[in-house]
């Protein structure tokens, strides 16, 4: 069976998922009137999420592990800014911090999109390929499956 060789498109796109969560931290620390370190929770995040898709990018054994990690981390991080976004809206909140959390819900849950259908196409490929190493001819194409059964 041949190897299939891992792509840097995860790594990648955590790396820039990290790098936009850091943004946004410095931004609503920087345009927030108290300067609070709690604006920079983001920030904080996608340090790691920086640290993470850099070495997943250099060490393919525990690219895997380590993008689960980014994940799990954007969901945890993900559902506590829908959570304050609840709460900034249901209270006396600025809009300072109804961006913050919105604009972090938002990347989080891109990533974990872009995660998902990542590791669903390692999972198509790896199929296909111990399919092909055994004989076993691939499925036909969607479009050609819904023709075939209209017929």
């Amino acid at each position: 069976m041949t190897e299939i060789k891992p792509s840097p498109a995860m790594p990648l796109t955590t790396v820039a998922a990290g790098i936009a969560l850091n943004g946004v931290g410095l931004l609503a620390f920087f345009l927030s009137d108290k300067g609070s370190v709690t604006a920079l929770i983001p920030a904080f995040i996608g340090g790691l999420f920086v640290v993470l898709g850099l070495v997943a990018l250099f060490n393919g054994r525990l690219r895997p592990h380590l993008i689960h990690g980014a994940l799990a981390l954007a969901l945890l991080l993900g559902a506590f800014c829908l959570y304050k976004v609840i709460d900034v809206l249901a209270s006396d909140g600025t809009a300072l911090q109804l961006f913050s959390f919105e604009t972090t819900a938002v990347v989080c849950f891109a990533f974990i999109a872009l995660g998902v259908r990542s590791f669903r196409r390692a999972r198509r490929a790896r199929q296909r390929d111990a399919d092909a190493a055994e004989g076993i001819a691939p499925p036909p194409p969607p479009a050609v499956r819904k023709a075939a059964a209209s017929v």
